[in-house]
């Protein structure tokens, strides 16, 4: 799919029935003292040395409508899983929703939380993941598996995702996964469109 990506429409937060929201994350500055630089350290650097403040990174669930945050967690700068890990944690708070996600969180763990939860997903991906076509669906969007090891299908555990791959005015190729598998009632035009309401959340974080 290439070419100019019209937008979908939106009535207010919602698309086709369901509320969008994205996750996205980002580090905040903490006040210096033992406590805050214990629990949630910070950059340091070659040497270990600590680089200005302690930070903590924090991951939302935001409206992209209407830019109110509907759940939110906070860990340590290098805590462990990151991102995505926090993300996962808010997945009960995402039921019945569309949860658009960047490149930095795609995974099995995180889709089946979601997906169980009665949320939908639409996660940009780097185009070595879930590249090889299990079943070519007739809009040229294709089925496969995200796998917990690589791209090995055959590993147990993994997800069946729906790859969108478009472009815009023959730029760089964008990757897609999706939950949402059937193309008909779920349309791959305006699924690339709607990934661009992600960054709403961001215009949320400079308010």
């Amino acid at each position: 799919m290439a070419g100019a990506i019209a937008p979908p429409t939106l009535e207010a937060a919602f698309w086709r029935g369901m509320r969008v929201a994205a996750v996205d994350g980002f580090l905040l500055d903490v006040p210096e003292n033992d406590t805050t630089r214990t629990a949630f350290g910070g950059q340091v650097d070659s040497a270990g040395r600590p680089i200005g403040f302690p930070q903590a990174r924090v991951v939302t669930l935001t409206e992209t409508g209407t830019h109110a945050t509907i759940d939110a967690r906070i860990g340590s700068f290098k805590g462990g899983g990151g991102e995505p890990a926090l993300a996962t944690e808010m997945a009960g708070s995402a039921a019945g929703m569309l949860v658009i996600m960047d490149r930095a969180f795609p995974g099995v763990a995180l889709w089946k939380a979601y997906t169980q939860a009665g949320a939908h997903l639409l996660i940009r991906a780097r185009t070595f993941v879930a590249a090889k076509p299990m079943e070519v669906l007739p809009d040229g969007t294709y089925l496969t598996r995200m796998n917990l090891a690589g791209q090995r299908r055959s590993h147990p555990g993994g997800v069946t995702v729906r790859v969108i791959d478009y472009q815009v005015d023959d730029g760089e190729t964008t990757r897609l996964l999706t939950d949402l598998l059937d193309p008909e009632p779920w349309p791959a035009e305006e699924l690339a469109a709607l990934y661009h309401e992600r960054w709403e959340v961001e215009s949320a974080y400079r308010s």
